[in-house]
């Protein structure tokens, strides 16, 4: 592991809903509940990322948990899309990793939980996974140099710009 990604479920700034339950989320993005008057919000667009992307894969995992995503969802290919997407649409909800969200987006708590960095490493944000570097065998040479880098504090710095939640100590 060499970060870790948390995930935010984002709605429009103007969207009066500040907190959903899992539950909620998952009869959002599979259909189960129309729209956001199901919640308490108006009616808007869901926008989940599209099929080979990670944060998908692990949004399905975390929130759907076997239910499928909604055919009337519209697939976007980034985070960045989805905010501005979100942004732009009073009614759109969608999800993005933490490291991307900004003022044009609002991230809403899930359980009673804020989608922040410190919740995401003391375990209590629900939406994280970790990044990894994965090998067949343990990295050696160039490989090995190449891991020590990242998870170095000039790595891990690097890590943090990008957006990620850096994971070694002393960063």
């Amino acid at each position: 592991v060499v970060a870790r990604d948390g995930i935010a479920v984002v709605v429009n700034p103007a969207n009066r809903v500040n907190s959903i339950t899992l539950a909620q989320a998952r009869d959002i993005f599979s259909g189960a509940a129309a729209d956001w008057k199901a919640v308490g919000g108006a009616p808007g667009a869901v926008l989940p990322r599209e099929y080979a992307d990670g944060a998908r894969k692990s949004f399905e995992k975390l929130v759907l948990r076997g239910a499928r995503l909604s055919g009337a969802s519209l697939f976007q290919d980034s985070n960045g899309t989805i905010r501005e997407s979100v942004a732009r649409n009073p009614g759109a909800v969608g999800y993005i990793s933490i490291g991307f969200l900004d003022p044009s987006v609002k991230a809403l708590s899930l359980d009673g939980i804020a989608p922040t960095n410190e919740n995401v490493l003391n375990g209590s944000y629900p939406l994280a996974r970790p990044v990894f570097f994965l090998s067949r065998a343990a990295p050696t040479g160039a490989g090995r140099e190449f891991t020590d880098f990242v998870l170095s504090p000039e790595g891990q710095a690097f890590i943090r710009d990008k957006g990620l939640i850096p994971v070694a100590a002393g960063t």
